[in-house]
């Protein structure tokens, strides 16, 4: 599980998860979150993300907490699926 972020000159950002992304993740999503806070507009890159559990799901919320504006990119079909049965299209752009 790997975690980046790159915040754009234009105030937005964008974090990559790379393999699992479960409880593992949340030290390291927890920060990002901070880093984030104040961006205008956030896109996860799921491009490479294997599994998402339902603690990934808590952490995606607390982001929404901090900004609004957030796209989920790159959701391979079973990302996606789990992402839908949780109702998160509703929530986050998902393409």
């Amino acid at each position: 599980m790997a975690i980046t972020f790159q915040k754009k000159p234009d105030g937005s950002a964008q974090i990559h998860v790379a393999g699992r992304f479960d409880f593992k993740s949340h030290r390291e999503f927890g920060e990002m979150v901070k880093a984030v806070k104040g961006s205008k507009k956030c896109v996860i890159d799921f491009g490479t993300t294997t599994y998402v559990d339902s603690s990934a799901l808590g952490m995606m919320l607390l982001l929404r907490d901090e900004v609004q504006d957030i796209q989920i990119r790159n959701c391979s079909s079973e990302v996606r699926k789990v992402l839908e049965i949780a109702n998160f299209h509703r929530l986050f752009e998902i393409n």
